[in-house]
């Protein structure tokens, strides 16, 4: 473990970056008194510190190491969102989610913060929709796309399952003429 844990100092950047005044061997006896003498906890501090030394503002972060997003479609169309973003992507995220729910509370507002999160969402999406400016998908505008029989479309009678959804969700005649609207 210890060797695992001092292998980093030998790569050929963080030795690039000691040629230029460090005394190598002083740090040599540091870290083998260290990785002998105490836990393994501390040895990965100090050969923390001594690489935080090297390189004082840190290495170059990748925002999308962190980042994760998934859609789970159920049965019933619904879909169920799970994801993981980086600190800035978080705020990126956050902040147009809050000047959307911020934006249209209207008084006396009685939905929980996750619904008003999950509109905020919902709204940030029509937004982008409606702008034009989201990657053409195989030389087509990106839109929701909506499959119903005629006679569904105009039978003011609302039925589960009269429409179909581009990615599959079956809804009712009502919500496809909603949709309709835009």
């Amino acid at each position: 473990e210890q060797v695992a844990v001092i292998a980093p100092i030998a790569r050929p950047k963080q030795l690039a970056a000691a040629a230029q005044g460090v005394d190598l061997a002083a740090v040599a006896g540091v870290l083998a008194e260290t990785a002998a003498t105490r836990e393994y906890v501390q040895l990965r501090r100090v050969v923390q510190h001594y690489l935080s030394r090297l390189d004082p503002d840190g290495v170059e972060p990748d925002p999308t190491e962190c980042r994760s997003f998934s859609l789970a479609r159920h049965d019933d169309g619904s879909v169920s969102i799970r994801g993981e973003l980086d600190a800035v992507g978080g705020e990126k995220v956050q902040a147009a989610l809050e000047s959307i729910l911020q934006a249209s509370r209207p008084q006396g507002d009685r939905r929980t913060r996750a619904q008003q999160l999950g509109d905020a969402l919902v709204q940030l999406a029509d937004n982008a929709l409606a702008s034009g400016r989201l990657p053409f998908l195989r030389t087509v505008k990106p839109h929701v796309f909506v499959t119903i029989p005629l006679a569904d479309l105009v039978d003011p009678a609302v039925g589960p399952g009269a429409a179909r959804t581009g990615f599959g969700a079956e809804i009712s005649a009502a919500r496809a003429r909603w949709l309709a609207c835009d």
